[in-house]
């Protein structure tokens, strides 16, 4: 999840700038669920409360019937327990879809948050 660089313009290079939240594989984002999980992220204690809606799927393109792109519009009500706040994120996601058999498989995902002024650290239940 990029962070904007300007107000028209997002970072690109995961390596080289801020963003707010990057995983280069599955691996990592495997392991940040199983800390939510089991308890030992202490900013995940107590886990927020959370509801998400995604709307406005399109398709973005396609390569033959094995790879699809598809865009979306989400937003994410977000309650904090410890803080007794909710907060609202909204934003756009692209995906990149491949057929595996009969199923199909997010082989990768960018999600933008429009509304980038954080009042304490996004974490992936968030968004």
């Amino acid at each position: 999840m990029p962070t904007w660089r300007t107000e028209d313009a997002l970072t690109s290079d995961p390596q080289a700038e801020i963003s707010h939240i990057y995983y280069a594989n599955r691996a990592g984002l495997e392991d940040r669920v199983v800390r939510i999980r089991s308890g030992r992220s202490p900013a995940s204690v107590p886990l927020r409360r959370t509801t998400h809606i995604v709307g406005n799927v399109l398709l973005a393109g396609a390569e033959g019937k094995s790879s699809m792109r598809l865009r979306s519009s989400w937003t994410s009500h977000v309650f904090d327990p410890h803080h007794k706040r909710t907060d609202v994120f909204f934003g756009h996601a692209y995906y990149e879809l491949r057929r595996k058999g009969k199923a199909w498989l997010i082989a990768k995902k960018k999600t933008v948050l429009q509304n980038d002024y954080l009042p304490s650290m996004v974490d992936i239940y968030c968004v």
